[in-house]
């Protein structure tokens, strides 16, 4: 799984879903502090016991989004 901060990351045409081992992209403005408790927050609490693998995940200081490939 890649955690990261660029935001190009977060675009499906060139990331597809389902074609990598997960994103993580961090959406939060500010001091590493808030980043890291959201990022925390989402892969403790938000997120936890879900695989992840091939989806996309949005974090940002208040929510958690998931994008996965739909089966079917």
């Amino acid at each position: 799984m890649l955690v990261t901060a660029d935001k190009g990351f977060g675009d499906i045409r060139r990331f597809p879903l389902g074609t990598h081992h997960g994103i993580v992209v961090l959406r939060v403005i500010g001091k590493p502090e808030r980043q890291w408790k959201a990022l925390e927050r989402a892969l403790c609490q938000d997120l936890k016991g879900q695989n992840l693998t091939g989806a996309l995940v949005i974090v940002t200081e208040r929510k958690t989004r998931v994008r996965r490939l739909q089966s079917g």
